[in-house]
């Protein structure tokens, strides 16, 4: 199996950085977790090139579903690149249904195969903003958060980061998760007044 060279467009790859510094540095001041969606790995690689000190938790939550196209599997030369940087990388197997699928309901069809919250959510802070809820819930279902955490979280749409929260671990069962705090977002989100 071969995979391309995996990157950003340009326009994504430097709003990508711009918000990876932002969440880096909201991270390392209030000494929290940095929680990042990376698909392909070119979010992740992002984050290692950023010019800061590598120090904290940093988690790395990906879509390596067995059944999806090569072009949303994180691709393995960036693993390679990256893995001696102190990331925890969480395998994202939690949709019943594959991101592909996900995408082509949503983009022709409209329609969206999660719950009510997540799709208030999505309204309210965008794609973005509902994916770094998610991201963060993943990482604490493997049991690396607890309440009373904060965290920051970093996503986007597609490709690249649109959208930084700090968001706080209220409780585990049910699982609540609070916004704190818009860091950065670009579209798609609508601050609390």
């Amino acid at each position: 199996m071969t995979y391309s060279q995996v990157s950003l467009p340009t326009e994504q790859d430097d709003q990508t950085f711009e918000m990876l510094l932002k969440a880096w540095a909201w991270a390392m001041e209030k000494e929290v977790p940095l929680i990042i969606a990376s698909t392909t790995g070119a979010t992740a690689e992002c984050l290692a090139n950023c010019p800061v000190k590598k120090a904290g938790r940093v988690f790395i939550v990906t879509h390596n579903q067995r059944r999806v196209p090569r072009t949303d599997k994180f691709n393995p030369r960036i693993f390679e690149k990256i893995r001696n940087i102190e990331y925890v990388f969480l395998q994202d197997k939690y949709s019943l249904w594959p991101l592909s699928f996900v995408r082509y309901l949503n983009k022709f069809l409209g329609l969206k195969p999660w719950g009510k919250k997540e799709r208030v959510l999505e309204e309210i802070l965008g794609t973005g903003g509902r994916v770094c809820f998610q991201i963060t819930e993943r990482v604490m279902r493997k049991g690396y958060l607890k309440p009373g955490d904060t965290v920051v979280a970093a996503a986007g749409c597609r490709s690249g980061v649109n959208t930084v929260l700090a968001l706080k671990i209220m409780k585990h069962r049910p699982y609540a998760i609070a916004l704190q705090e818009i860091i950065a977002c670009e579209r798609g989100c609508k601050k609390k007044s």
